[in-house]
């Protein structure tokens, strides 16, 4: 990583800050709208019953608490970089500790289930997190990685809609570095078997949806951290911003989200 990169902002450090106003709600309008896939994904992987589990980037703890209460005899750690809203768990197998996955490591073989959802493609050193967070996977342990793809905005014949969205995205890209065209989500399994993994797959949510729905709206309320920005350096006018937030929150819109792509490897056995 170069001084540049030590310097530059961070997903966290301003831009969707926990201390920012509104922020619990936004993660929770994620959470609705991602949780029940994140959990059928989990189960197939069938992850050992008493195992050790490990969520990176927690966010309210939605994950992390269906893992503790459908694992009971698991232990489950919930890991972020602010720990505020992770404050009211309270299963007794579930612990919760403050965590920069980027430069606070775990013993090797420590775990066996791994999860990140939407946290890799947050960050500019995801290829250098990857092969940390392998490292601790027990043998036999998965990886379970779910992140970002626009495939369906790229190609919306919503122009105001899509500007909107491209347009905030690349704003986020630029101001804290996340892989705001998916090339990284677009890749998957290939990283996951190159960092030694077996047993790769993955697979895709094509989230059609109507405005005012919980994943239209977690977008609404990101973009409107960045929307200023993008309006004062001309790359959306006035009027395509308005279409495309309104649509977002209009229920007689309808129209295909971000993708989310889940990929999944097993640290080999023995």
């Amino acid at each position: 990583m170069t001084s540049g990169d030590q310097a530059a902002e961070r997903y966290g450090d301003h831009l969707f800050s926990h201390r920012s106003t509104g922020e619990r709600e936004r993660l929770a309008l994620m959470a609705e709208a991602l949780d029940a896939q994140t959990a059928a994904r989990i189960r197939a992987l069938a992850p050992k019953p008493d195992g050790r589990f490990l969520e990176i980037g927690a966010g309210l703890g939605t994950t992390a608490r269906d893992l503790a209460r459908s694992y009971r005899t698991a232990q489950v750690l919930a890991t972020d970089l602010a720990t505020e809203f992770l404050e009211e768990l309270d299963e007794p197998n579930l612990t919760v500790l403050q965590h920069d996955v980027t430069t606070d490591d775990f013993p090797e073989a420590g775990f066996d289930l791994i999860h990140a959802r939407w946290v890799l493609t947050n960050l500019r050193e995801r290829e250098e997190v990857l092969r940390r967070v392998v490292r601790w996977l027990a043998p036999g342990g998965w990886l379970l990685l779910e992140d970002g793809v626009g495939f369906a905005v790229d190609s919306s014949p919503h122009a105001g809609y899509r500007r909107t969205t491209l347009a905030c995205v690349a704003a986020v890209q630029q101001r804290i570095g996340v892989d705001g065209r998916g090339e990284w989500g677009r890749r998957y399994p290939a990283q996951l078997v190159e960092a030694g993994l077996v047993d790769c797959g993955s697979t895709g949510d094509w989230p059609g949806f109507r405005g005012g729905e919980p994943w239209p709206m977690f977008w609404r309320t990101s973009f409107e951290r960045v929307l200023p920005d993008v309006l004062a350096a001309g790359d959306l006018s006035e009027a395509e911003a308005a279409a495309g937030m309104a649509a977002l929150a209009d229920p007689a819109f309808q129209d295909m989200g971000i993708t989310t792509v889940a990929a999944w490897g097993r640290r080999p056995p023995g």
